[in-house]
């Protein structure tokens, strides 16, 4: 098989988005060529190619809706409801899913559970008390742009500034 193709079944079959977005373009993909085979021989002022069914496929699925495309015919307008309805479906849930990816990315930041990777020259921090934030503040004060890693036996990240980073852990 070639790489391209078991680099694409992977993608679609480990990853959600990519699943996802496999689907939402399938369907908008089916939607042009079933409105084109549909409505090119009735309708074909507004369906001359395939290029004309694509935008009325990307406009209907994202319910746009700008109205300078629309099917005359029977089977054109069923196919229009099913892209409308399947699709707004699919495209919420791909954009939902992309939410939730950004959502999941803080939360594990917040918590310190995101592994922190690049860093270099930062000041670490062990343990958390009254005193900390004063510190910070004094490293701040000499050394504005310096990265600063708190190691403390918290559930959240106890500072939400930029270059502070957090970890979640016992720091002895």
């Amino acid at each position: 098989m070639p790489v391209v193709i078991q680099i694409f079944l992977k993608l679609i079959t480990r990853n959600r988005i990519g699943r996802l977005a496999f689907i939402t373009l399938m369907l908008l993909i089916l939607g042009a060529v079933g409105i084109y085979l549909v409505e090119h021989t009735c309708n074909s002022e507004m369906f001359r190619g395939f290029g004309d069914a694509l935008w009325w496929s990307i406009v209907t699925m994202t319910t746009v809706g700008y109205g300078d495309k629309y099917p005359v015919s029977t089977p054109g307008r069923i196919i229009s409801a099913m892209v409308m309805l399947i699709g707004i479906g699919f495209l919420g849930m791909f954009t939902a899913t992309i939410a939730s990816i950004f959502v999941e990315r803080r939360m594990k930041e917040d918590r310190g559970l995101k592994p922190l990777k690049g860093l270099k020259g930062h000041i670490i921090i062990c343990g958390w008390n009254h005193t900390v934030p004063d510190i910070i503040s004094e490293i701040r004060a000499e050394l504005p742009k310096k990265g600063i890693v708190i190691v403390a036996d918290l559930d959240l990240k106890p500072v939400d500034e930029m270059n502070i980073y957090f970890v979640s852990g016992n720091p002895s």
